[in-house]
């Protein structure tokens, strides 16, 4: 169950609050926690092309050609490299792997 209301969808049990500035679904931004925030970055074509946070982190959001998250791609070259595989019917296959950095 969700409640909805101005914008803010409250995910119960969770701690989560997903923001909307327009009426799609998807949320703008996510406060995951009290200090923990996550901006949803559109591409060229109106998709999820990046995650910020508010310590300014970047992961670029690297789809294929169904709109299914394959690469997430830290700008921080520290930080792990991420690679999902995904069926036709788009279920996952298999764990994500995490790709030498």
């Amino acid at each position: 169950m969700t409640q909805s209301f101005h914008g803010i969808e409250s995910l119960p049990d969770t701690g989560r609050f997903n923001h909307y500035d327009a009426d799609g679904d998807s949320p703008d931004w996510i406060q995951e926690s009290a200090s923990t925030i996550t901006r949803n970055v559109q591409d060229m074509d109106g998709r999820l092309g990046a995650l910020t946070s508010a310590t300014g982190s970047t992961v670029l959001q690297l789809t294929d050609i169904r709109g299914d998250v394959t690469v997430q791609l830290p700008v921080d070259t520290a930080l792990a490299r991420s690679a999902f595989a995904y069926d036709e019917y788009g279920v996952a296959e298999g764990s994500q792997l995490d790709l030498p950095t």
